[in-house]
């Protein structure tokens, strides 16, 4: 069915990334800026995944910084001990003040295919801690999260 409407507007990304590997350290960061400028969107953009959604503001800059070392072990079947810290942060998103923020310090745990994630999360206007990307919050949250996985 053609409604008429021929163009909703223009988007534009961009990033500039990059990893840094020495020794048993690795080092990443990321610098990243996107705007949709649709009238259908002018204050935010639903996004969702695994029946859940969110609004993200529809203009905002992204930064990432993550640090992880990696400990070879010979623990029974545990073989890999990895500590990491990811920060991330979106700033000047448009028609709102407060950054979304989030912190994830933990430690990945590997024993042959079993891989399982400790983390402690704090974050500010994030959905996977409680809040929205286009939220207003001005405090943080914090949860502890273990993710256990599988790969065969």
């Amino acid at each position: 069915m053609n409604d008429g409407v021929d163009n909703v507007g223009d988007r534009m990304a961009w990033a500039v990334h990059g990893l840094y590997n020495y020794d048993r350290w690795t080092f990443m960061g990321q610098v990243t800026q996107y705007d949709y400028d649709m009238d259908i969107a002018e204050q935010g953009i639903v996004v969702g995944a695994y029946a859940y959604y969110d609004t993200i503001p529809s203009k905002a800059m992204l930064y990432s910084a993550n640090i992880a070392y990696s400990l070879p072990v010979k623990w029974g079947p545990v073989t890999n001990l990895t500590f990491y810290n990811d920060l991330s942060l979106m700033t000047e998103k448009r028609f709102y003040d407060e950054d979304t923020l989030m912190n994830v310090f933990g430690i990945a745990v590997s024993a042959g295919g079993l891989y399982t994630y400790f983390d402690l999360v704090t974050a500010r206007n994030q959905p996977f801690v409680g809040g929205s990307m286009s939220g207003e919050a001005t405090g943080t949250n914090t949860r502890f999260n273990i993710n256990i996985g599988y790969y065969f």
